[in-house]
């Protein structure tokens, strides 16, 4: 019984991270965890996914403060 709750703990811990998480970087994160990965590995996985999604469409913590939404787009 000791085993089905370090288990329990484990799958509710990656379910509570991957909750937490935007829809970009969960769909990277969710293969990982159906295969059973460590919650590091997860961690791992959503910060390489971090890095992508920022890289591709910028940081959506940023304000932009150039081109047609705030500046002009000359």
């Amino acid at each position: 019984m000791h085993a089905i709750t370090i288990v329990t703990n484990k799958v509710k811990r990656v379910h509570m991270f991957m909750r937490e998480l935007t829809f970009s970087i969960r769909s990277y994160v969710v293969r990982a965890a159906r295969d059973g990965a460590s919650f590091q590995s997860i961690v791992s996985t959503a910060k390489e996914a971090d890095s992508m999604v920022r890289e591709e469409f910028g940081d959506p913590n940023r304000a932009y403060s150039s081109g047609w939404v705030f500046g002009s787009s000359s």
